[in-house]
């Protein structure tokens, strides 16, 4: 029985797309092309590859009117399904029959439009209006069947028998087969498993002396490269003498770096020249400390003042705790402090007006003689 491959071609995903992708295509799709197979996700690329595909569908029963509505029900029915009323079969008093399997090569297009249609995001994006809704914009389908190219057309984007390699070093690459997939992507500079890619990477990390990465940030670097290469960076000495967690937070949560200890990191980079990339890494990380040393970034002074507050042992030498009011969660000025003064107006007297002002006479016109 062949093999079937399905790639979908992205811009850059994040990894909880990557992640989201990876769960349906194992859960929900491969089933539906015979269970056996592997799901392939990185950052550009999410592919289903599935092993023995059934060549035809079973024969399906299909259920039509009772048998009670047969004078009424039956012909149009049988007319529906191409076939003359007489042929109708009896089941468990129903009228019916039996629709011979489609070949795959008939089914597989459908299918295929199916899936891509089908896949859910907790955000997606639409980039053509009224079109096609993805975790990022799509720009290549590869649908090999064996080394069969089959034509799947999804909102004007058309499959075919190429992919893309590295994003920096490789165009176009012709895939020869469903099975030579993953060595066509290789020699285009990329590893389309992740499962190898987190190996690499843990690899990279042991020899720099860190055996036990933030899983945490594991997890997400392992879908935001496709060639990665583990890197050693550092960062000025000063920057220790900020509170460790707010340092951490930095490399982690801000760049997805991995602490080495002292003013040492560690970190994946996508391929490139090694220099430049270190160089550009630790001018980014030194940009982030900065900010949270001289308090010019809301987000890092504010963390920093937050952590040095409610942990005394994490505070800088020499820094004193930062006021902070109990009834506005202010860090530096109370509310009452930051509201500005309002003016006292004196209320305007009121003029009240005399009952001879509505009188005629008040306005200058005689009232009507009562004389005779």
């Amino acid at each position: 029985m062949p093999t079937l491959l399905v790639e979908i071609g992205c811009e850059e995903l994040p990894a909880s797309a990557c992640r989201e992708a990876e769960r349906q295509l194992r859960d929900r799709f491969l089933p539906r092309f015979g269970g056996k197979g592997t799901v392939y996700v990185g950052p550009r690329r999410l592919a289903l590859i599935a092993e023995d595909v059934p060549e035809r569908t079973e024969d399906a029963w299909v259920k039509g009117p009772p048998e009670n509505l047969r004078e009424k029900a039956a012909a149009g029915f049988a007319r529906k399904h191409g076939v003359a009323p007489e042929d109708l079969e009896l089941r468990d008093g129903f009228l019916g029959l039996m629709v011979p399997g489609r070949s795959l090569h008939e089914t597989l297009p459908a299918e295929v439009e199916t899936l891509v249609r089908s896949m859910a995001f907790g955000k997606s994006m639409a980039w053509v209006a009224g079109g096609l809704r993805f975790a990022r914009p799509v720009r290549w389908l590869c649908v090999k069947l064996e080394g069969d190219t089959v034509n799947v057309d999804v909102d004007g984007i058309a499959s075919g028998g190429v992919s893309r390699g590295h994003r920096f070093t490789h165009g176009e690459v012709e895939i020869p087969s469903a099975g030579g997939y993953l060595d066509a992507l290789r020699a285009a500079g990329v590893e389309p498993d992740q499962n190898a890619r987190r190996s690499a990477i843990e690899d990279g990390l042991r020899e720099l002396g860190l055996t036990e990465p933030n899983p945490r940030v594991l997890g997400e670097v392992v879908f935001l490269v496709e060639s990665p290469i583990v890197l050693e960076g550092s960062f000025d000495e000063r920057f220790l003498a900020l509170p460790e967690r707010v340092v951490t937070t930095a490399m982690e949560s801000h760049q997805r770096y991995f602490p080495l200890g002292g003013n040492r990191f560690a970190f994946a980079a996508n391929g490139g020249d090694t220099e430049t990339v270190v160089r550009g890494n630790e001018r980014v990380l030194a940009g982030r400390l900065e900010d949270a040393s001289s308090g010019t970034s809301p987000a890092g002074s504010r963390r920093s003042r937050r952590i040095s507050a409610r942990s005394p042992s994490l505070r800088a030498p020499g820094r004193s705790p930062t006021r902070r009011s109990a009834s506005s969660r202010s860090w530096t000025r109370s509310a009452a402090e930051r509201r500005p003064a309002r003016r006292r107006v004196s209320p305007r007297p009121t003029r009240r007006r005399s009952s001879c002002a509505s009188s005629p006479t008040s306005r200058g016109t005689s009232a009507p003689s009562t004389r005779a």
